[in-house]
């Protein structure tokens, strides 16, 4: 259900001051820095779809908080911070969606070409990496001349979808890109090389000095991306799969986006309970997400668990309905990795552990103070 505006006498009493909160985050992704080199015919062009988007949106904004206010059924409108966090989910799930969504043949011909051939498809500088259309159409900017008024056309095409019911979007690769390339680099010290050279920036900070993966900036991972796109299309790997595993791979989830924002500050919180289990996140408290996720694992001789990948998530959000959660659905992946690396997880005594766990991702969320922190409960 949806509201193109929100009836008179059913506004929150904080309205204004929620639009325009909401509007600020959708005006700081959809703002073309004046410091982004541009040229200047499609600078004008960008300009102008950021600001058509900008004004789609805000069109939507009161609608969806009214959608809110009677799923909460806040008759009262004592549970605002409620509909605007959900709204403000809702907003997020859109940027993802963008972010996922092929184009047209042509536009994602276009897309694979500058990520294979140009180092500038991954090249952030000066902007904040959270600028979500300034890097897409500095993407565009890298393009060849002739490409870039296609490109903007499939970009504006794609914006006018947001609020729209959306195709099934493609799942998460079952191996991601990112432990993929961890397993390509782990390899070359036996001899094993990839078909494609690795940068010499990922040769040195994985291999020299051996920096764990999850520590590289965002910049450098879309490298390590490209790198990856390169190589899965050397291998024979279609390249729809292959695009699709770079889009996922430098997703800005709500988890990239907000890091530790809403955790405690280090070291005043464990990451795990005392009986093991993975903590609650801040971000699931603050945006009351929920679900289950399942963990795959490997052991080594003596059954320790050795290697985990996420298997399966399935996740709600408050305010996003009848759409995949995209924007939150890494949100247990560490604790989802963490607990499955964990022997006790899963173990009963006398028996082998389960190569496969389930982790259900409870939560008590209230309207105002702090959210208290449920933990992943583990089962077979």
């Amino acid at each position: 259900m949806a509201w193109a505006t929100a009836a008179e006498g059913q506004e929150y009493p904080q309205q204004a001051e929620m639009l325009a909160g909401l509007k600020r985050e959708v005006v700081r992704a959809f703002t073309v820095p004046k410091v982004q080199q541009l040229d200047p015919a499609l600078r004008t062009a960008a300009e102008k779809i950021a600001a058509d988007q900008v004004k789609r949106i805000e069109s939507q904004l009161p609608g969806w908080l009214l959608e809110e206010k009677l799923a909460l059924n806040d008759t009262t409108s004592q549970k605002a911070r409620l509909a605007y966090t959900a709204v403000a989910a809702r907003v997020l799930n859109e940027l993802a969606y963008w972010h996922i969504e092929p184009g047209d043949a042509a536009y994602e011909r276009a897309t694979i070409e500058l990520i294979k051939t140009s180092p500038a498809a991954c090249k952030i500088g000066e902007l904040p990496y959270t600028a979500d259309f300034a890097r897409r159409i500095a993407r565009i900017q890298a393009m060849p001349p002739a490409q870039r008024a296609a490109a903007l056309e499939a970009e504006a095409r794609l914006l006018e979808r947001w609020g729209k019911p959306h195709a099934e979007p493609l799942p998460w690769p079952e191996t991601p890109a990112r432990q993929q390339i961890v397993d390509a680099v782990a390899r070359i010290p036996d001899g094993k090389r990839p078909l494609t050279p690795l940068p010499p920036v990922l040769a040195w900070l994985l291999l020299s000095e051996g920096r764990p993966y999850d520590d590289l900036p965002p910049e450098v991972n879309c490298h390590a991306q490209r790198w990856w796109l390169v190589e899965s299309l050397a291998q024979g790997v279609a390249p729809a799969t292959a695009i699709n595993a770079f889009r996922y791979g430098t997703l800005v989830t709500a988890t990239v986006r907000f890091g530790r924002a809403f955790d405690p500050p280090a070291g005043e919180a464990p990451e795990e309970r005392a009986d093991g289990r993975p903590a609650f996140p801040g971000l699931a408290s603050r945006y009351g997400v929920s679900g289950v996720t399942k963990v795959r694992r490997t052991f080594d001789a003596s059954g320790k668990p050795v290697r985990a990948t996420v298997s399966a998530r399935e996740i709600t959000v408050p305010g996003i309905r009848g759409m995949r959660p995209i924007a939150f659905e890494d949100t247990f992946d560490k604790g989802t990795l963490k607990g499955g690396l964990n022997p006790a997880m899963g173990a009963v005594t006398g028996v082998p552990l389960p190569p496969e766990v389930k982790l259900v991702w409870g939560k008590t969320y209230e309207p105002e103070g702090t959210p208290a922190k449920a933990a992943g409960e583990a089962s077979q």
